[in-house]
C-alpha cells in the first residue's frame, strides 16, 4: 500500500508540474504582416524577455517587398525619422517589442532587404505604421510610406503544447492504471 501511494503521489506531482508549467511559458515566436498599398512583407520574428513589458528582437525573417530580409540591424543603426508621437523625432532602431500587445515603439526595428535599410517603426496614436528605407549602396533615402497595417501573433510553443499533452497522458494513464481506492 505504501509503494503504490508513492506512486501516486510521484505521477500527480509530474502530471502537475507539466500542466503548471504551461502557464509559466511566454511566446518568445511572433508572425508579422506588414501592408502599405504595393508595399507589402511577413515572416516570423523572436524576441529575448528584457524586462517585465519590453523584449528585445534578436531575429527577424521573412520578405519585404519580394525580397528575402537578410539581417536583423544592430539596435541604433539605423533611424526612424519623424513619427507623429508628441510631434517628436523618432530615434534611431531599439529593435524592442512591447508585450503585451504586442506592439513596436517609434524607434521600430531595423533589418536588411533587397539592397534596403528598413526601420519598421510605430507612427501614431491609432497605431498606423511607416517604413524609412534607405538604399544600402548609395546611402540615400529611397521612399517611405506611412498609414501602414502591422499585426504580431504570437506563435504557440511546440515544448508547450508537449506538456499539456504529456500532463493529460499522465493524468488519464494514472486513472486507468491505479486501483480505483487510490484514484478516488
Amino acid at each position: 500500500m505504501i509503494v503504490k501511494t508513492k506512486l501516486t503521489l510521484h505521477v500527480g506531482i509530474l502530471a502537475l508540474t507539466c500542466l503548471v508549467s504551461v502557464g509559466i511559458a511566454r511566446a518568445d515566436t511572433f508572425s508579422w504582416s506588414y501592408s502599405a498599398g504595393v508595399y507589402q512583407g511577413n515572416g516570423q520574428l523572436t524576441t529575448t524577455a528584457v524586462s517585465g513589458s519590453q523584449a528585445l528582437i534578436t531575429a527577424f525573417t521573412g520578405t519585404y517587398n519580394g525580397s528575402t530580409i537578410d539581417a536583423l540591424l544592430a539596435p541604433g543603426a539605423l533611424a526612424a525619422g519623424v513619427g507623429l508621437q508628441s510631434g517628436a523625432i523618432c530615434p534611431a532602431n531599439d529593435n524592442i517589442l512591447y508585450v503585451p500587445g504586442p506592439f513596436l515603439d517609434c524607434a521600430g526595428v531595423a533589418f536588411d532587404a533587397g539592397g534596403l535599410e528598413v526601420n519598421l517603426y510605430y507612427l501614431g496614436p491609432t497605431f498606423l505604421y511607416a517604413t524609412t528605407n534607405r538604399d544600402i549602396a548609395t546611402g540615400n533615402l529611397v521612399f517611405g510610406n506611412s498609414g501602414a497595417a502591422f499585426t504580431i501573433t504570437p506563435v504557440p510553443e511546440p515544448p508547450t503544447l508537449v506538456l499539456v499533452f504529456l500532463g493529460l497522458v499522465i493524468l488519464a494513464l494514472a486513472y486507468r492504471v491505479l486501483p480505483r481506492s487510490l484514484v478516488t
